[in-house]
């Protein structure tokens, strides 16, 4: 066979297989941890632009150890979680309005449907009330699925809170 040059060492061998590629086993161990290195700095993304940042909480320029850093050191970038966590918690005054109402749409949507089926069922709309905090429904209840024709089995004369 001819002779092979070792990529760790740089020493010159003849090589025992058509596929040994580094001179010894010290040579081979080297070779495989260097490529096992290199794939692992890939994988977390070491390979980035180290050139300087500003810190997003203090100002001052730093050289980012990850890819991803975004502030000099651990207290600015807790301040920074801390804010951000607060920001998407802030709720806006119209955005809170709109939700409001789109649940007031959709409860009113919700017992015209109910009260349509008791329309259609020939029972009397029940009465609701509120004590103590609570919704009490007095006159047809809904009881569940029937086997029969009706979509809803309604028993009146029955109270039950929600």
């Amino acid at each position: 066979m001819h002779s092979r040059v070792c990529p760790e060492c740089g020493a010159e061998f003849a090589p025992r297989t058509g596929s040994q590629v580094c001179c010894s086993d010290e040579c081979r161990a080297a070779r495989h941890q260097r490529i096992d290195r290199e794939c692992r700095r890939r994988a977390r993304g070491a390979d980035f632009d180290r050139s300087p940042r500003v810190c997003l909480e203090c100002g001052a320029a730093f050289e980012p150890r990850r890819k991803n850093q975004v502030c000099c050191c651990a207290a600015c970038a807790k301040v920074h979680a801390h804010r951000q966590a607060a920001d998407s918690k802030t709720v806006t005054p119209s955005a809170l309005k709109a939700e409001r109402a789109a649940k007031a749409r959709r409860r009113a949507a919700f017992f015209a449907a109910r009260d349509a089926a008791f329309e259609r069922a020939g029972l009397p709309i029940p009465k609701i009330e509120v004590r103590n905090g609570v919704r009490i429904e007095s006159r047809g209840v809904i009881a569940g699925r029937p086997s029969g024709k009706s979509s809803l089995q309604i028993s009146s004369k029955s109270y039950y809170y929600r």
